[in-house]
């Protein structure tokens, strides 16, 4: 496992969180990519009623008759029973229950078998109410090792940071009427907007926002897809030249 590539990574998905972008499935895929794994979710489940919404890199998502059977047999799992009532979960599942237990049981053959699923470890991303969020790693034949689970564990606490500051701001921006730009561009999207027509480059633009280099690539790529701006200068051009309509600048 690279620790180093996964932090850095880790720190711009973050950062990307934060600011709204949808990057849940890329932080899915640099977990695999760096530890070495044969699927891993991003679930929160609900344990009072047992339902789930659940985000999968290397494995399909779970049809209809699979989230069935998990909502029926999930309490009968002892690594899932251990993460919903212990106060500090362990987060390899081999250190609740032994595997050739668990391959006896039918939750193991309903669900975990037919993916070819056995070791699992599972960080806690945040907790709140009846509801736990879990980012796992899973593996058919080797077990995780004690850098695995730390360096995703550090992850997966920033992760959850992430979450929260996100909709903390929200609830922010709702309230000054500040979250969304001109003609649906979001607040940075705007910002990037206008430091570009300003004559920035992408990175100095990065250093004024507080942002990644590769960030402020994707706010340009999504611009130059919601404009049709074909470069940076046409896209300063139609920023410049937008009409105002009732006082806000918004692209024709």
């Amino acid at each position: 496992m690279d620790a180093r590539a996964l932090a850095f990574g880790g720190v711009e998905l973050c950062r990307a969180v934060v600011d709204g972008q949808d990057a849940l499935p890329e932080l899915l895929a640099l977990v695999a990519q760096q530890v070495g794994t044969d699927a891993v979710t991003l679930s929160s489940v609900d344990l009072a009623d047992g339902s789930s919404n659940v985000l999968t890199h290397g494995a399909a998502p779970l049809d209809v008759s699979e989230g069935a059977a998990w909502r029926r047999l999930l309490g009968t799992h002892p690594y899932a029973t251990h993460l919903a009532t212990a106060n500090r979960p362990r987060r390899r599942l081999t250190e609740v229950v032994d595997v050739r237990e668990l391959r006896r049981s039918e939750v193991f053959q309903v669900c975990l078998e037919p993916r070819g699923l056995t070791y699992q470890a599972a960080l806690v991303v945040e907790r709140a109410g009846s509801r736990m969020t879990l980012l796992s790693m899973w593996r058919t034949d080797d077990d995780f090792s004690d850098d695995d689970v730390d360096a995703v564990g550090l992850l997966a606490t920033a992760l959850g940071a992430s979450l929260r500051a996100r909709e903390s701001l929200r609830s922010l921006e709702a309230i000054a009427g500040t979250g969304r730009g001109p003609v649906g561009l979001t607040r940075r999207q705007t910002q990037v907007v206008e430091l570009v027509s300003a004559g920035m480059t992408n990175d100095q633009v990065a250093r004024r926002l507080g942002l990644s280099s590769r960030t402020v690539r994707k706010h340009l790529a999504l611009l130059f897809d919601r404009t049709g701006a074909r470069s940076r200068t046409e896209l300063a051009v139609l920023w410049r030249d937008a009409a105002r309509v009732g006082g806000v600048r918004t692209f024709r």
